[in-house]
Parts: C-alpha cells; sequence; structure tokens
C-alpha cells in the first residue's frame, strides 16, 4: 500500500508540474521565451540524427539527472524537487508554445508518444526526492543533514528504501522505456512528418 504523504507528494507535484506547464505554454514566453523559433528546416536536420547516439545521451543525461533529484532529498530539501519539476514543466511547455506555429506544429504530434512515459516519470521522480526528506525528518527530527549528523541515526537505510529502491526499481525503467521510445518512436514519427520518410 501507497504511504499517505508519497500520495500527497504525488498530488502537490502533479498541481505543480501542470500549472507551470499551462503557465508556460500561454503567458511566460512573452515574458520570457528559453527557446530560439524553431524552423521546419530545422526539425528536419533534428530528425535525421542518429538513433543510438540519441538514445545513448538522452539517457545518460535523464539517469543522472533523475538520480540527483531523488538523492536531493536525502540533503532535506523539498524545494529543489519541485524546482527541478517546475523547470521541465516550463521547458516543455514552452518548447511547445514556440513550434505551434503554421509550419511547425506537427512537431507536438511527435512529442505525445515518449510524453505519455517521460511526464509522469518527472512527476514521479520530483516525487521521491520531496518522501526522502519527509522520512528523513521522520526520522532525525532535523530538516538538513548537518541535523543528521547531530542526530547520531542511521540513516543509510531510509536513503535506500526511499531514495535508492524506487529509483532503480520505478524511475530508471521508465526512463529507459521513455528514451527508447523518444529516440526510435518519436524520432521516426518526426522524420515521417518532416522529411516524408
Amino acid at each position: 500500500m501507497i504511504d499517505k504523504e508519497l500520495k500527497k507528494y504525488f498530488l502537490i507535484s502533479f498541481v505543480v508540474f501542470i500549472t507551470i506547464f499551462i503557465l508556460s505554454i500561454f503567458i511566460f514566453p512573452s515574458i520570457y521565451q528559453i527557446h530560439d523559433p524553431i524552423s521546419k528546416d530545422k526539425i528536419k536536420i533534428m530528425s535525421i540524427q542518429d538513433p543510438t547516439n540519441f538514445f545513448t545521451n538522452l539517457l545518460i543525461n535523464n539517469l543522472v539527472a533523475s538520480f540527483i533529484v531523488i538523492m536531493i532529498g536525502s540533503l532535506g530539501s523539498r524545494i529543489i524537487p519541485l524546482f527541478f519539476l517546475s523547470f521541465n514543466a516550463f521547458y516543455i511547455g514552452e518548447l511547445i508554445s514556440v513550434v505551434n506555429t503554421q509550419t511547425t506544429y506537427l512537431f507536438i504530434y511527435a512529442m505525445v508518444p515518449h510524453a505519455i512515459i517521460e511526464l509522469p516519470t518527472i512527476i514521479l521522480t520530483a516525487s521521491f526526492g520531496c518522501y526522502l526528506a519527509y522520512k528523513l525528518k521522520n526520522i532525525t527530527n532535523s530538516r538538513n543533514i548537518f541535523g543528521y549528523l547531530k542526530s547520531k541515526t542511521n540513516i543509510y537505510p531510509v536513503i535506500i528504501e526511499n531514495g535508492l529502491k524506487p529509483y532503480f526499481t520505478i524511475v530508471v525503467p521508465l526512463i529507459i522505456i521513455g528514451c527508447i521510445i523518444e529516440s526510435y518512436v518519436s524520432l521516426y514519427i518526426l522524420k515521417a512528418i518532416f522529411n516524408g520518410v
């Protein structure tokens, strides 16, 4: 049975993600834009990259980033995992805003297959990071790593059970599946739409 606190952090993460995501499509781009406008030609070039290299780079980046986000919880921070989540929501929403033009809007369709896996994975990763911080606070009565050390409580079983275990059993498999879909399926769809494969 899932702990009610983990459910709470999942719900908080979900609401934060959806809110920032929607704002980054409709409001934030008029204030600040991180993506340069993407032309049809740029998408054509992007779609013909080598899927295997793309997969390798994507997999490494996603595995490292998600590991850091969950393990940040071991420092006692619940804000940083949510900040990571917000940045990802902003990045994805703003990308959708940039490609939502008459010549490039079909790019969004190519994003859908891997987004089905990727978006829940991002939300879960932030949830696990927050939950780990919560569990450590509970057993040490402290909100940070210095307090953990001061309490002389053995925090390693908590880190293994609530940080490493969910990372390797839930997050890693989802990341691998998402990266396979993005590198082979989504890239193929992109190629088919913009290069007429």
